[in-house]
């Protein structure tokens, strides 16, 4: 018996599980078993049960239930098909039911034995395991698949597998991007073997991620940001937590909170309708090649020349309606003392500047901040 191997669901499906075990759970616990749970703490079972073969299930064929029993010397587990010879015994008494123990929770069937008992135990209602029992029946046992646990090694391989072909399959400039955001600026030194290799490992860690990161538009957005900001397109202002253009840094184009990623905020402002205008500028920049100039320029003024950067890049624009509305909320906010005023300076907390119009040009980019004051707003007039 210890040489034989152990049959799974698979096995059963296809008629494959000659000279195999068949492992079987009892489902109803109540007494302490050498059988442990994933963290080692033991399961309660009772030291032996009992279960006999008797059941009525659906036969698929005629869509009628039948009684199905077993009993030594039957042929079929039909009990309308059964030979009254193998059901009675010679005084005409019924023959005593056959049944199955479970030691300490456990069964384990040799299909050599009786074929049979196998199939009883898998068509019967009571097996928790079985697709098509009845639900309404108490389950009394389950069939352990103990490949389950190997299938799962299988598919995290074959998952690894994909996740690391990808980064030697697909070309460099994808991969580049993708290191850029999953290993930030430690990328910047890598060739590009050393990109692929630290991305293989990456990927081996967590295949299903890093399989999902190839395909996600916030990791392809990000990876467009690093790749604006390493080519000298766009500039970071650590002091300030903004994001601008290299050539205009005075003018941010997205504004963080301080202690907030910056790339982060740009990718979910990027999102608006006014920072897709601003992040079709920013792809022209750094994917030429890959952009249909005559789309381009139907959406973005300013910016006919593929390389070059306009002097005055929008600050995620906006309609006349919206900046109109920006305006009415800065007032009521300065009248509700939210917005401070000292001299020339406007401050809302750690968002502040030099005039009355460096701040507005400011706030429109920034809608966190609209929001924020908003809210604040909103509170204060409750």
């Amino acid at each position: 018996m210890k040489n034989k191997k152990y049959a799974t669901i698979a096995d059963y499906k296809d008629n494959n599980y000659s000279e195999k075990l068949f492992l079987f759970q009892w489902a109803k616990p109540n007494k302490a078993s050498l059988i442990e749970t994933a963290d080692g703490r033991p399961i309660i079972y009772p030291h032996k049960a009992t279960f006999y073969l008797e059941d009525d299930i659906l036969d698929s064929k005629m869509k009628i239930n039948r009684s199905i029993r077993y009993s030594q010397g039957v042929k079929t587990l039909w009990a309308d098909e059964q030979d009254d010879n193998t059901v009675m015994d010679v005084n005409g008494n019924r023959k005593r039911r056959y049944k199955v123990i479970f030691t300490d929770g456990v069964s384990i069937l040799d299909s050599t034995f009786n074929p049979l008992v196998i199939e009883f135990m898998m068509k019967t209602n009571f097996n928790g395991s079985n697709p098509d029992r009845d639900v309404s029946r108490p389950i009394v046992f389950n069939f352990i698949d103990k490949s389950a646990g190997f299938k799962d090694y299988i598919d995290k391989d074959k998952l690894i597998q994909k996740a690391t072909s990808w980064c030697y399959d697909t070309p460099f400039s994808e991969v580049k991007m993708l290191g850029r955001v999953l290993m930030k600026d430690a990328a910047k030194d890598m060739d590009s073997e050393e990109i692929r290799w630290n991305l293989k490992e990456i990927a081996k860690e967590n295949p299903e991620k890093f399989l999902a990161d190839t395909t996600s538009n916030t990791a392809k957005r990000k990876g467009t940001f690093y790749e604006a900001i390493d080519r000298g397109v766009l500039k970071i202002n650590e002091a300030e937590n903004t994001l601008s253009w290299a050539e205009n840094i005075s003018q941010p184009i997205f504004r963080a909170p301080i202690g907030s990623d910056i790339i982060d905020t740009a990718v979910s402002g990027s999102t608006t309708p006014d920072g897709e205008v601003v992040y079709a500028a920013i792809k022209k920049q750094v994917m030429p090649e890959i952009i249909k100039a005559e789309v381009l320029n139907t959406v973005i003024p300013n910016f006919s020349k593929p390389v070059q950067v306009s002097t005055e890049p929008p600050i995620v624009p906006l309609s006349d309606e919206g900046y109109k509305e920006i305006i009415k909320l800065y007032h009521k906010c300065v009248e509700s003392k939210i917005i401070n005023i000292a001299g020339a300076w406007r401050r809302y907390g750690d968002f502040k500047f030099n005039g009355e119009k460096a701040f507005l040009t400011n706030l429109r980019a920034s809608q966190e901040t609209v929001d924020a004051l908003k809210a604040d707003l909103s509170a204060q007039e409750a």
